[in-house]
């Protein structure tokens, strides 16, 4: 039984992560990018405005000049 709780608790946690995806952004990339490690967006509002709860967006070193919006993720 104890088995069963253990293995049911991992399933529901781990649901959320099953369907997430890590993008990245870079002063040196471009929005038409798909957002990976070797093709990063530009800027910050683009990845807000792109990614789904769940998702991880990790911001190369460098300076961004913009206003960034962050409102509901759905």
């Amino acid at each position: 039984m104890k088995k069963l709780l253990i293995l049911i608790f991992a399933f529901l946690f781990f649901i959320p992560f099953l369907n997430s995806a890590v993008y990245y952004v870079s002063p040196a990339g471009l929005d038409s990018h798909p957002g990976t490690q070797s093709s990063p967006w530009q800027t910050i509002q683009y990845a807000v405005d792109s990614i789904k709860k769940g998702d991880t967006v990790l911001i190369n070193d460098g300076t961004y000049v913009e206003n960034i919006s962050i409102g509901d993720l759905e």
